[in-house]
């Protein structure tokens, strides 16, 4: 009996990583390169990132662009305490909700949900006042119990989720 290819499994293996991570570090890097550089033909490496793509582990390939070549000055990291009502399902229905409303904002960059029922955001704001005015938003929304904001002053590593 033939061994079946693990990427086709529902899995990744081995060689699906090593292609992952040159196209994490250079999305552009030409699928031939790759190739010589794992030792195998290209056409192994399209149809790995053919598959790679259609699991839905590769979800699209982007730039990054530092932020301030748009324009954008102040970026800040915030943490939503939601919660408190006394209906637990209901705290939960408005985490939901919220989470869905900061998620279309143009300025919300990240959004993640915690295990403790609050919300991460990283935003974007070309000044201060724009700042200012969504945090003053946030504090005036009745299912924002805390709100703590963390103004980033440099970027050491992970620079992509800023990217616009």
């Amino acid at each position: 009996m033939k061994k079946q290819d693990s990427s086709t499994k529902g899995d990744i293996d081995e060689l699906d990583h090593k292609i992952l991570e040159f196209l994490q570090d250079d999305s552009r890097m030409p699928f031939t390169n790759i190739a010589k550089k794992l030792n195998v033909p290209d056409t192994t490496v399209h149809f790995r990132v053919r598959k790679l793509k259609e699991m839905g582990i590769i979800k699209k390939f982007s730039i990054v662009i530092p932020p301030e070549t748009l324009g954008f000055r102040v970026i800040a990291w915030f943490t939503l305490k939601v919660g408190g009502h006394i209906v637990e399902d209901i705290s939960i229905k408005r985490l939901n909700e919220l989470t869905e409303y900061l998620s279309k904002m143009n300025n919300v960059k990240f959004v993640a949900n915690t295990s403790d029922n609050n919300i991460c955001i990283l935003v974007l704001t070309k000044n201060e006042a724009e700042m200012d005015q969504i945090i003053n938003e946030l504090n005036h929304n009745p299912d924002v119990g805390e709100l703590s904001v963390s103004k980033i002053t440099k970027i050491i590593k992970g620079e992509g989720f800023t990217s616009l």
